[in-house]
């Protein structure tokens, strides 16, 4: 089961899942060496498929798409059956049809063995975000992750395993929106109040739509906000220089984050490492504030 970056959470660390990105060689290798791929609400698109750069079209042995859009089903790669129907339904009436008894296991290690090759991509700074993301998990089970644009969310986006349906969204895909996590976080909780929402937003973004603060404390929101402070845009940064481009306007100031919590009344901490963050969160987790955590990632 390879999830698509929207559709995390689903499998819930089922040993067959793989919540790896589809635009790494490991999944799309999995996703070609596949005798049959079920694409279940997926449109197929860059967003999912070509995070980084423009890749081959996959070459798929054989696909059924399925989904409820009929015009998503005539755009992307074409497939040998086309099913317009809710993929809930679709998936109840053929696991019905299918044989109960036990069938080829090779599945466990397959997917085990693509998110072993995931991680001996990833960076060393891609692999602690994703190990911060596991242990917020952790510490608030059922919690939403609600990132921005971010380097956070970009390293969840390429790997990582979440524990509850819709319990990863974020503005790292497509154009991206830098801000739109504050709102989102708020509105997520807005929307199911008794699970704990985390709001992970860089320095930079958090300034887009900082004055939402002051909706969380009017309405009783208890958002934990933790700030990943590397004093600019570091993604875009990153981008700049891969590309041989000299980086401008990467660098803005960010506010004393701890006066703005001031300012508002609310709980702040800072830390430096994950073995910080979550004694700390503990600490200052209330039941109708929310808080700001700042994670410093530069000196």
């Amino acid at each position: 089961l390879i999830t698509t970056t929207n559709a995390r959470g689903i499998g819930k660390g089922s040993k067959l899942s793989v919540p790896v990105s589809p635009s790494l060689d490991c999944t799309r290798n999995l996703l070609e060496s596949s005798d049959l791929v079920f694409a279940l609400g997926t449109e197929l698109g860059p967003t999912d498929f070509e995070i980084y750069k423009p890749l081959p079209q996959i070459r798929f042995k054989s696909l059924i798409r399925v989904d409820v859009d009929q015009t998503q089903l005539l755009t992307g790669p074409s497939a040998e059956i086309s099913i317009c129907s809710d993929v809930g339904d679709f998936l109840e009436k053929l696991l019905r049809k299918l044989p109960t008894k036990h069938r080829n296991a090779s599945g466990k290690t397959k997917a085990k063995q693509c998110i072993q090759n995931a991680k001996a991509l990833l960076s060393k700074e891609e692999l602690n975000y994703i190990e911060i993301i596991h242990a917020i998990q952790k510490e608030l089970p059922g919690c939403f992750l609600i990132g921005d644009s971010t380097q956070i969310a970009y390293a969840g986006n390429l790997y990582c395993q979440i524990y509850r349906d819709s319990g990863w969204f974020n503005a790292a895909t497509g154009y991206g929106a830098l801000g739109y996590s504050v709102p989102a976080a708020i509105g997520a909780s807005l929307a199911d109040p008794l699970s704990p929402v985390v709001c992970l937003v860089g320095d930079g973004g958090f300034q887009f739509t900082l004055t939402e603060l002051g909706t969380a404390v009017d309405e009783e929101i208890p958002v934990i906000f933790i700030v990943f402070n590397n004093y600019g845009y570091g993604e875009i940064k990153n981008y700049m220089i891969n590309r041989g481009i000299i980086p401008v306007g990467i660098e803005p100031t960010p506010p004393n984050f701890e006066r703005i919590a001031q300012a508002y009344g609310i709980p702040y901490g800072k830390v430096h490492n994950l073995g910080e963050l979550i004694p700390l969160m503990r600490k200052l987790v209330q039941d109708e504030l929310p808080l700001i955590i700042e994670y410093v990632e530069k000196v």
